[in-house]
């Protein structure tokens, strides 16, 4: 629906989704191929939205427009609706020049999807069958002392389930935009302050998301570009500052059985089929008591309450490109990581020499390509007219920074990839961004 006022238009609508969730692509649903273990409870998911926006230039401040959006979501996962408004005032004092200054206040919420709500293929019990007390994920692997304990499912239905809450991200930005010298230089400024309220991440215990609490966050980005009045030079270049200013965590703890057994005890049965197969169950009284951590946000969001665990708190862009004539281009570009700060205090000093001193280092990634057209709108004769639009060769060194080089560490560190923590545990490093060279032909007729 969509309606235009004097200097203003609003647009309105409704939204309504069904989501069927149980069988994959494959058209199963089954752990295995057995269809004895569901990957999940089928079901049907049904989410409503109600949603409305407008813009007005008011009359008299022709260089302020105003922005106002309102969204309503109802969801079958969850009893209450969640509204995420959003307020926007732009300012354009010369729109020749698209100089403009935004300040901007927006909301959304998320309420998960079905695995956090349903029984997965973890709880077996879930489906009327075994497994109503503690089982194993896989009850025909003889268990170890790393061998998960999992919850039965009717504690996570009557106990978790009915407490999770959807979460909410809140941000206020003021950004700046400019361009001048005839729209050559281009440049842009942004900074956000970003609240995230009840946010939901994965928990080993519960083998589902929950809500782990709530962090802010500050960001900051600068951005530029220039390009030459010949055109022979494009130099553009950024810079972002991700910082948390903020964490609260969960201290919603659930008295229940933990999922740690007492080793020093027989702490699992195990029973033989009459076909010889054997199945194993651990043993409610060998488990010890305790408690059910809810918390997250220190395992993977930020453990010093200061720089995030798996972004790095500084990231600089530059890229450069030179035409020196119509059918030859250069590029450059990089993309610099100032260290990961964020895991320097989880790694004891005598392990500091592992990782290459990737948490107050940078680590660069360099690209640099070369592109030349030998061949253009030109007519072969070979017993037959014969047109060949263009011919285009590109050579392309990808982190060529990155060579194999054990000895150097500079080297080295430009080569990594960090693991997405999820845990403390997590904190591998791999060497995926090595040096490569790739050419690439290019012929259109």
């Amino acid at each position: 629906l969509l309606r235009r006022i004097r200097n203003t238009s609003i647009a309105a609508g409704v939204e309504y989704r069904l989501a069927m969730i149980g069988r994959g692509l494959d058209g199963q649903n089954c752990l295995g191929d057995n269809p004895a273990q569901p990957m999940i409870k089928n079901v049907n998911v049904h989410n409503y939205a109600l949603y409305a926006e407008g813009m007005s230039n008011p009359d008299g401040f022709h260089i302020l427009n105003i922005h106002l959006g309102a969204r309503l979501d109802f969801s079958s996962l969850f009893d209450k609706p969640m509204f995420s408004p959003k307020v926007a005032l732009v300012i354009v004092p010369d729109k020749e020049r698209n100089w403009s200054a935004k300040l901007i206040f927006q909301s959304s919420s998320n309420a998960g999807n079905a695995d956090i709500y349903e029984p997965n293929y973890y709880f077996p019990g879930a489906w009327n069958r075994s497994a109503d007390s503690l089982h194993f994920e896989s009850p025909a692997m003889k268990p170890d002392n790393e061998t998960d304990v999992i919850l039965p499912w009717h504690y996570i239905d009557s106990a978790v389930i009915p407490n999770i809450k959807p979460e909410n991200s809140r941000s206020i930005e003021l950004a700046g935009t400019g361009m001048m010298l005839d729209h050559r230089v281009s440049a842009g400024v942004s900074a956000s302050v970003n609240t995230m309220k009840d946010l939901l991440l994965w928990n080993q215990s519960l083998y589902r998301r929950v809500n782990t609490g709530d962090y802010q966050s500050l960001c900051f980005e600068i951005e530029f570009r220039y390009s030459s009045p010949s055109g022979l030079i494009d130099i553009s270049g950024s810079h972002a500052l991700q910082k948390v200013l903020s964490v609260s965590e969960n201290q919603d703890q659930k008295n229940v059985v933990h999922l740690r057994p007492d080793t020093t005890t027989k702490w699992y049965r195990s029973d033989t089929a009459s076909n010889g197969s054997i199945t194993y169950t651990p043993i409610t009284d060998s488990i010890l008591s305790g408690q059910i951590d809810m918390s997250g946000i220190s395992q993977q969001i930020s453990s010093d309450g200061k720089n995030f665990l798996n972004l790095s708190p500084n990231v600089t862009k530059l890229a450069l490109d030179i035409h020196p004539t119509e059918r030859l281009s250069l590029h450059l570009d990089s993309r610099i990581f100032w260290g990961l700060p964020g895991r320097a205090g989880l790694i004891p000093d005598s392990m500091s020499n592992r990782f290459l001193g990737i948490f107050h280092s940078p680590i660069v990634k360099a690209d640099a390509g070369i592109g030349f057209v030998p061949i253009a709108n030109h007519t072969w004769l070979n017993g037959a007219h014969s047109e060949i639009g263009e011919l285009g060769i590109q050579l392309f060194l990808h982190n060529f920074l990155a060579p194999y080089s054990p000895e150097n560490t500079f080297f080295s560190r430009n080569s990594i990839r960090w693991q997405q923590m999820s845990e403390a545990s997590d904190l591998d490093l791999y060497a995926e961004d090595v040096l490569n060279v790739a050419l690439r032909l290019n012929l259109s007729f």
